[in-house]
């Protein structure tokens, strides 16, 4: 008679770093599904008023799609929107949501979220005021439908984080000192829950004023490409942009990897020299001065804004076993106006194969910060689905971008709530699931000859079950108690 004892998967479990894998107490390789939460505040306000809300409802529903992770947006403007006032009673609803995270088995990490730096201004979120120095340029909207264009085109954005990265001082300190006691202020009220794994410092690091020269680089490119290969004349490109319905369009002539590497590497030199000289030393830095805060929490270490498109980044190795690397990316027509359906597979593919590189380089593992903007339409669903094969060859976990109201009950719920494998006992040798054909599959190793809990996802009931091992469905989960041996699990659904 098979007699087992299966863990609750609903509680959270202490997560350790192995190499490149999250595994838990009982040694088993972990994989996270999640999405970011941002709250940006209202905008109608000055100050803006942030209220960070994530009722139980909306936790419980979270956590029976499958979902176990939340990369969770908190704002400098909120924590410290006069020089030296903390709001505790805002980091204290942020600490109050990660406490309540505990009991659907949801883990959280948080991110210092911005924006075009700055929250006074309607578009963007991020520092205050007060930390906002643009060297008198004026902080104003720039009219374009793609809102990341706003980084480019808008001096004052630049020269906001080029002080930032230089440490410029304001009221005799450093913009990152001040940075680093805003983080190290927060840090006691998240470091004593269960469910918080981390922090990353900041979200999307933006190069600063030397973007505009990455922007020209990277158009000149693409207009050269598509003249030479006769796809399209330069007036057209003018017409179509400026003039055109679907401006967006354009993108759909970079269509080979060759064209595509020629673009993203033409201002190489410029993204891989921002990430040495002022990424780095900033990462270190935060990493050194809230090291004692920060305890034994994760430090989650981004790729600079540029590399989200696959620009060639040099995030060094640090030397330090709690780092996460935790990409971000997007194809180029994210954030645009262009229909869902411009998206292209050959475009990320190449993004996430140089984050895999990356990733090999620094030895750690992944969780995909942000990836996959969308509307919640029906547009666009295979791409996002094949951004997910990708991370599941990969054994990646990921942070969806972005948790909305009532994201379960739009199209894109069925292509993000898929099966996966929440708990593995011994080495994640593999996992995959085809959408098309509706089967999971999943292969692992166990070299403990102890009797450890495998659990796996189910996002509906089976039809078809294969495996070598001896399981039971609880809810929407499949549990096998398995000891040594290659163990595998094949599910129709």
């Amino acid at each position: 008679m098979y007699i087992a004892i299966y863990s609750e998967v609903s509680v959270t479990d202490t997560i350790y770093i192995d190499k490149k894998a999250f595994v838990d107490g009982e040694g088993r390789e972990r994989i996270f599904r999640g999405m970011s939460f941002i709250c940006e505040g209202d905008v109608s306000t000055f100050p803006r008023v942030y209220e960070p809300a994530l009722d139980d409802e909306m936790l419980r529903e979270y956590s029976e799609n499958g979902f176990n992770l939340i990369r969770l947006g908190v704002v400098w403007d909120a924590v410290e929107h006069e020089m030296g006032r903390f709001d505790d009673n805002y980091t204290g609803k942020i600490a109050d949501t990660i406490k309540r995270c505990e009991k659907f088995g949801i883990y959280v990490y948080i991110v210092i979220y911005q924006r075009h730096y700055a929250s006074f201004m309607n578009g963007g979120v991020g520092a205050p005021l007060w930390a906002t120095d643009t060297d008198n340029r004026t902080y104003m909207r720039v009219k374009y439908e793609a809102s990341q264009l706003q980084y480019f085109f808008n001096p004052a954005v630049g020269n906001a984080f080029d002080n930032f990265w230089n440490n410029k001082r304001i009221a005799a300190k450093g913009l990152q000192d001040r940075y680093a006691e805003m983080i190290n202020h927060i840090l006691p009220f998240f470091t004593d829950k269960k469910a918080f794994l981390g922090i990353d410092f900041m979200n999307e690091p933006f190069p600063g004023s030397s973007c505009l020269r990455i922007f020209r680089s990277a158009v000149s490119t693409s207009l050269k490409c598509l003249v030479n290969e006769k796809k399209i004349g330069a007036p057209a490109v003018v017409r179509n942009y400026f003039k055109g319905v679907n401006r967006y369009d354009i993108f759909r002539l970079v269509e080979s990897g060759e064209t595509f590497n020629r673009i993203i590497d033409s201002a190489g030199n410029i993204t891989a020299d921002f990430d040495r000289k002022k990424y780095a030393p900033f990462f270190s830095k935060m990493a050194d001065e809230t090291a004692e805060a920060a305890g034994d929490s994760f430090i989650f270490e981004e790729n600079n804004y540029c590399s989200n498109i696959g620009m060639p980044g040099e995030i060094p190795e640090t030397g330090r076993n709690n780092v996460v690397f935790a990409p971000n990316g997007f194809d180029l027509t994210s954030g645009t106006t262009a229909d869902e359906s411009t998206a292209n597979n050959m475009r990320t593919d190449i993004i996430w194969k140089r984050h895999k590189e990356t990733q090999e380089r620094l030895n750690c593992p992944v969780i995909v910060g942000a990836w996959g903007k969308h509307s919640g339409s029906d547009r666009g669903l295979s791409h996002i689905s094949h951004e997910l094969d990708v991370f599941d060859a990969n054994k990646w976990s990921s942070a969806f971008f972005k948790y909305k109201p009532g994201i379960f009950r739009m199209p894109i719920a069925d292509t993000l709530v898929r099966p996966y494998p929440v708990a593995t006992a011994g080495t994640l040798d593999y996992f995959r699931y085809d959408a098309h054909c509706k089967i999971f599959e999943l292969q692992y190793s166990q070299k403990r000859n102890a009797e450890i809990e495998t659990v796996v996802y189910l996002p509906g009931k089976p039809t078809d079950i294969e495996t070598d091992v001896n399981y039971i469905i609880e809810g929407n989960y499949l549990k096998a108690v398995t000891s040594t041996g290659v163990h595998r699990i094949r599910i129709k659904f």
